[in-house]
């Protein structure tokens, strides 16, 4: 806002730290007003959209296993998979079952992630 005759002050700003917006809808407000009183109302809507997937952190290469006879779970193993988000809140990670080793061979294990914008990570 500009004023030809007097200096302006701005009695309804947001201050510089209130400008860090939010995934979501955030409404803006200013409110000038000059020496001899008048206003001007500068209002206004920001709209944080979170496109970015999820990233996956500890995802293990390919592992092999050397044991002996028996039936072995993955459980152990995968528990360190997690996932992190920009927003700042921790997403939903889910997985495929892990596969029972009863014979030699590779097995895959599937991850997924998703945030409360519903991007999504594989």
């Amino acid at each position: 806002a500009t004023d030809p005759v007097s200096d302006l002050v701005c009695t309804g700003c947001p201050a510089s730290e209130e400008m860090t917006l939010k995934v979501g809808q955030t409404p803006i407000r200013y409110i000038y007003s000059d020496k001899a009183g008048n206003r001007a109302i500068c209002s206004f809507k920001v709209k944080v959209v979170d496109v970015t997937p999820p990233v996956f952190v500890g995802c293990p290469n390919n592992t092999v296993f050397t044991r002996g006879p028996g039936t072995y779970q993955l459980e152990e193993f995968v528990k360190s998979i997690r996932a992190t988000d920009n927003s700042g809140e921790q997403p939903f990670v889910n997985h495929d079952k892990p596969p029972t080793f009863r014979n030699p061979g590779l097995r895959t294990v599937n991850y997924f992630a998703k945030d409360n914008s519903d991007n999504q990570a594989t």
